[in-house]
């Protein structure tokens, strides 16, 4: 099967509210910002954990055909899926992602089976309908306006069948409530901590997330946790976990 290429005539992006798009580019300012310390993240235990969670939801049998990595990054996953066979479409709002996406294409095996064309909103994707056998999505619907236009957006994309794999916060983690706790207080003092959590406006319990999934069109399989490094907690523990990982099917 060939790579999915843009259609002729793209889907229109709707321009939004002045406030939407001002909180759009100080998110797309803000991923351009830590790019350069995207991939090293992935060294790191807690970033690998995601990887080995979408393992456990998704098994690696289900990565072959087309693939689109909505909210790539600078790439680790989409290597990850393209050597396990899958040709992948890998987009991204971040300029800077995608330019560090490229550099590292070349020191990684299969890199013929990547593509990354640079996108303003993956809720308005520029393909046809059904033209991929599965989505990543890696903590990427916390940041974007509607998760339910998005889901309904990739449900359209997936072929009959298709499979998305996909993670988002979990709202009842008690360490994303002390992240949470920590920005509003370090915000009192000019400098709000984590800063992401300005731009990480969704999160869900697993019963939130499943009637969500459901009521986009999709079948939830499994779900797992991930996110906490901390010693003596089980990354698959939901109480900790600062992420829940869904292996969903189209329905």
């Amino acid at each position: 099967m060939a790579l999915a290429r843009p259609t002729e005539n793209p889907r229109p992006v709707d321009a939004g509210s002045p406030v939407d798009s001002a909180r759009h580019d100080a998110n797309v300012e803000f991923h351009d910002h830590i790019a350069a310390q995207w991939d090293r993240k992935y060294s790191k235990k807690t970033f690998r954990s995601r990887q080995i969670a979408f393992e456990k939801c998704l098994p690696t049998q289900r990565l072959f055909g087309n693939w689109l990595d909505a909210g790539c990054g600078t790439g680790f996953l989409s290597r990850w899926i393209a050597d396990k066979g899958a040709k992948v479409q890998a987009v991204d709002l971040a300029p800077k992602m995608l330019e560090l996406f490229e550099s590292h294409r070349g020191k990684y095996g299969a890199k013929d089976h990547l593509n990354q064309p640079h996108l303003s909103d993956i809720s308005f994707l520029p393909y046809s309908a059904s033209s991929f056998d599965g989505i990543m999505c890696s903590s990427v619907l916390e940041y974007v306006d509607d998760p339910a236009v998005t889901l309904k957006e990739f449900r359209r994309v997936l072929c009959p069948g298709g499979w998305l794999a996909i993670s988002v916060p979990n709202r009842v983690s008690l360490l994303r409530r002390g992240l949470e706790a920590a920005h509003r207080f370090t915000g009192f003092f000019g400098k709000p901590w984590p800063e992401y959590i300005q731009f990480s406006i969704h999160r869900f319990t697993v019963a939130e997330f499943e009637d969500l999934l459901r009521s986009s069109g999709f079948e939830p399989t499994g779900f797992a946790g991930c996110g906490t490094s901390l010693p003596g907690l089980k990354n698959t523990s939901l109480g900790w976990s600062l992420l829940v990982f869904g292996a969903i099917k189209k329905a």
